[in-house]
C-alpha cells in the first residue's frame, strides 16, 4: 500500500495494494474503494468518470464491508485487479479529472480523485511490477 493511502477505513479513497500468499513470492494486486460519511449509502455500485470515459463496478452486496462508530459510517470494497479494473486504474492515472460516485439505492457520494491518489496508484503499480507482479493477472 502506498504510504499516502489511508491507514484506516474511515477516509474516502480509491487506492490499490498488493499482497503475497504464504509460500509464494508472486504478489496479487487489489483495488479498494472507500466511502465514509454521516449517512449509510449501502453502496451497490461505483461509477467512475475519467475524462470522457465511464466505467461501472458492480460488487455483490455482501462483498461491500460496512461498519460504523460514533461520528460516522464507512463502507469499503476490495477487489482483485482483473483486466477491467486494470483498465480503470490506468484511465484514472492518465485522466485530467476523475470523479467516483459511490452509489446506493437512495443516496450517493461523488468525490474527485486527487493528483496525490493518482501518483500513489502509479507508484504502487510500479512497485507491484518491481516485486515480480505479472501482467498475467490483468488478463483474467
Amino acid at each position: 500500500m502506498h504510504k499516502t493511502s489511508p491507514q484506516y477505513i474511515n477516509d474516502n479513497s480509491f487506492n490499490i495494494f498488493f499482497v503475497t500468499s504464504e509460500g509464494s513470492d508472486i504478489p496479487v494486486l487489489f483495488a479498494r474503494f472507500q466511502y465514509t460519511g454521516d449517512n449509510w449509502l449501502f453502496v451497490n455500485n461505483y461509477a467512475i468518470r475519467a475524462d470522457d470515459q465511464t466505467f461501472t463496478v458492480n460488487p455483490n452486496y455482501s462483498d461491500v464491508n460496512r461498519d460504523n462508530q460514533v461520528g460516522g459510517v464507512w463502507e469499503y470494497y476490495d477487489v482483485v485487479v482483473d483486466k477491467d479494473m486494470y483498465d480503470i486504474i490506468n484511465a484514472v492515472i492518465k485522466s485530467n479529472k476523475t470523479i467516483i460516485r459511490s452509489q446506493g439505492d437512495e443516496r450517493h457520494q461523488d468525490r474527485t480523485v486527487t493528483s496525490q491518489e493518482k501518483k500513489a496508484l502509479q507508484n504502487v503499480l510500479d512497485a507491484y511490477k518491481a516485486m515480480g507482479g505479472s501482467e498475467a493477472q490483468f488478463k483474467l
